[in-house]
């Protein structure tokens, strides 16, 4: 009797393993140990952190050049495997730079390339329900640059016959992520009969659905929106977590005095308002999401932490 050759190692590559990057890498080698896994970092301090996972890591700032060596070695990593790419546009400019360098850098082929992205590249909806259907439409500068990066990689993988994934991911919460430090201090939030709605995920069901297309076998080009279905008013979060760990609620305003006293950037999310349908997302998990609403995410995350 002849002895089967075992099969090559299946790689990913995570570029940027920040937060959710870190636990889908935990998630993937939970259900297949044989996973050849390795992340690409900004900062080299990452890299000591990411050994001690036993993770192989290599740091490259993508805001700036790098050494052929490295090149080499990332592509080492990658080669024949699956691609998945959490790292966030510049905070400046109309376009992704990070990802074009990043892009440019591949010289060996690869199977499939998945793109974390954000459901702000459909702008405001005005309180519509949407799917991936809708057409993009972005309204702040940070949204622009997620659409350059959608497009990079799609005519990037069109062109190497490599299949794409984008993930366009609602406000992402769980163990860690919480808006505690606003919720202890009394922070405001936006009248309800004012706010605009907004979508969450909660980390878990972001892994799972990150795990499944690594672990998937599809050639399939798509687009997912990554949300829980639920979706609620701008401020419900807090108020939720406020409610779960026993403080008081959060003050409210009107969006006159929300103008004089918010950030820039939360003015940018107050000015827009979509619902997110989720049917593809929970077609992919078996029709079962582990936290379909805030109460029940936002208590098993305070209980974890």
């Amino acid at each position: 009797m002849t002895s089967q050759t075992p099969s090559p190692r299946q790689k990913l590559l995570v570029v940027g393993c920040g937060y959710t990057g870190l636990k889908v890498i935990q998630r993937v080698w939970s259900v297949d140990p044989r996973k050849d896994i390795s992340a690409l970092v900004r900062r080299s301090s990452r890299v000591q952190e990411l050994t001690k996972h036993h993770i192989p890591t290599l740091a490259w700032d993508l805001d700036r050049p790098t050494t052929q060596e490295t090149k080499n070695s990332l592509n080492n990593l990658m080669s024949g495997g699956v691609v998945l790419y959490s790292t966030p546009p510049p905070r400046e400019g109309d376009s992704d730079t990070r990802m074009r360098r990043f892009l440019a850098s591949i010289h060996e082929p690869i199977n499939r390339f998945i793109y974390l992205s954000t459901t702000g590249v459909y702008g405001d909806c005005r309180g519509a329900w949407i799917d991936e259907a809708q057409p993009v439409n972005p309204q702040n500068p940070r949204s622009v640059r997620r659409v350059d990066a959608e497009r990079q990689v799609q005519q990037w993988c069109e062109q190497n016959n490599v299949t794409w994934t984008f993930l366009r991911i609602a406000g992402i919460y769980g163990p860690g992520r919480l808006p505690m430090r606003q919720a202890k201090t009394g922070d405001t939030v936006l009248k309800a009969n004012e706010a605009p709605y907004g979508n969450h995920i909660h980390i878990d069901d972001l892994v799972r659905c990150c795990t499944v297309l690594i672990q998937g076998d599809t050639d399939v080009n798509q687009v997912i929106n990554v949300s829980d279905g639920e979706p609620r008013r701008s401020g419900d979060l807090r108020r939720v977590v406020a409610k779960a760990a026993d403080l008081p609620p959060p003050m409210e305003i009107g969006i006159d005095q929300a103008h004089q006293t918010f950030s820039e950037m939360r003015l940018s999310f107050a000015a827009e308002s979509r619902r997110i349908n989720n049917q593809r997302l929970r077609d992919l998990l078996g029709g079962v999401l582990l936290y379909p609403n805030l109460e029940i995410g936002v208590a098993k995350s305070l209980k974890e932490a």
